[in-house]
């Protein structure tokens, strides 16, 4: 549906606007990649499918363009056909003032490296975390971007008229701690089918930021409206749903210590359970990041960073927890501390890197070492594992310690 309602878009388009070939850009790549987990108790095959991609580029008259970028996936896990239209947006820039960004596109801000505050768009856990290229952690969203620049200022205004959650573990590839059983939910057991919420005006998501460059510091401010992008139980603790919230926020990147540093708050405001009392829904939180990174030596780069979130209201949540919960009850605060070690050599062809996660208040945490290496402009051959770690099942990363693998992929870019 999705492919045939992109050709009309483009047909649409090049029926308006004067198309000239010779200036639109195509290329693409095709992708075989695989991994399979090295725990026992699980299929093995946690990734397995090939892939071919078709990005187009093209501008419209002398004020606009369009992109699109369309997969289509043989997926031997889920033994399916899949297409995936990862973007097909119109811009149009008619002013040095604003400019205007319609339809599918990957949206995303904040300061972090894979740790997300203000960032409120769609991410794609299962991909990140079996070993697709980290493109995909990114999922798109069908939005509508206006974009205004007036003196010294820059400000962002999103529209999201159709919700998209992320992708996260729900037992079919990627198996679980289940909340509502108490315990871990094995691939093909069950999955989590959440009521999301109905496509209407009041239920459209909206996003505001405000950048400003002082002095080579970039100070940006934050809000949001709408919905947690992971499900949570329903009040009847039968099911699952996607509650709302609101989140305010500011960041600031700047030079510091010979390096870039990056801090980061936020404020998410739970609407459905104000007050912290109602156990299924989830809390308010404050959350903080720090980040620095710095070249140690030639094409040596340290990244260092750390995330510190705090319920709010804890003493309700405490006392709204029932019985059967009370083992795996979630903790006030929560530290997580993120590391990435890159290396480039021999011109930049080959590229070392890991990147780990460690939570001192769970003690659990993820290590994902990485080894890519260009044999060509054309070829590109990557490897890697990604390793989960813990004590307790309910902790978000010792709970997919069975999906621990190590994956592989190939990639021709045409």
């Amino acid at each position: 549906m999705k492919i045939r309602v992109a050709i009309l878009f483009l047909f649409l388009c090049s029926s308006i606007f004067t198309f000239d070939l010779s200036s639109v850009e195509i290329n693409g790549f095709f992708e075989g990649a695989g991994g399979l987990r090295y725990s026992s108790g699980e299929d093995q095959l946690i990734l397995g499918e090939t892939r071919a991609r078709l990005n187009l580029w093209s501008p419209l008259g002398d004020f606009s363009e369009i992109q699109f970028r369309y997969d289509l996936v043989g997926d031997f896990v889920s033994e399916e056909l899949d297409e995936q239209l990862r973007e097909l947006y119109f811009t149009a820039y008619p002013s040095l003032d604003w400019e205007i960004k319609a339809g599918r596109q990957v949206l995303t801000w904040g300061t972090g490296d894979l740790l997300f505050i203000n960032d409120v768009f769609p991410k794609d856990y299962e991909s990140f975390f079996i070993g697709r290229n980290m493109e995909y952690m990114k999922l798109p969203s069908d939005a509508i971007k206006l974009s205004i620049f007036p003196k010294n200022l820059m400000i962002d205004f999103v529209l999201i008229p159709i919700f998209e959650p992320n992708t996260y573990a729900d037992g079919e590839r990627l198996s679980y701690f289940n909340q509502g059983t108490g315990k871990i939910t094995e691939t093909g057991e069950s999955t989590i089918n959440p009521e999301e919420p109905v496509s209407k005006p009041s239920n459209a998501e909206l996003a505001i930021r405000l950048r400003k460059d002082i002095s080579g510091n970039e100070l940006a401010l934050y809000a949001y409206r709408g919905f947690y992008k992971s499900p949570n139980l329903n009040e009847y603790g039968s099911g699952y749903t996607f509650s709302r919230t609101n989140l305010y926020g500011a960041s600031w990147v700047g030079n510091i210590f010979g390096g870039i540093g990056n801090a980061e708050m936020g404020y998410e405001d739970s609407v459905e359970d104000g007050s912290g009392d109602e156990f299924y829904i989830p809390n308010s939180f404050l959350k903080f990041m720090l980040g620095y990174k710095k070249e140690l030596s030639r094409e040596f780069t340290l990244g260092v960073q750390y995330y510190l979130e705090q319920m709010l209201d804890y003493s309700n949540y405490s006392d709204s927890i029932p019985e059967a919960f009370l083992e795996y009850s979630a903790d006030k605060t929560r530290g997580l501390l993120a590391l990435r070690l890159t290396k480039s050599l021999k011109k930049q062809t080959v590229k070392l890197g890991i990147f780990s996660y460690y939570s001192p208040s769970d003690e659990d945490g993820f290590i994902n070492p990485d080894i890519s290496y260009d044999f060509s402009d054309h070829i590109n051959i990557s490897c890697g594992a990604n390793m989960f770690y813990g004590n307790d099942d309910h902790t978000f990363f010792s709970q997919l310690d069975k999906n621990s693998n190590v994956y592989g992929r190939f990639r021709y870019s045409f």
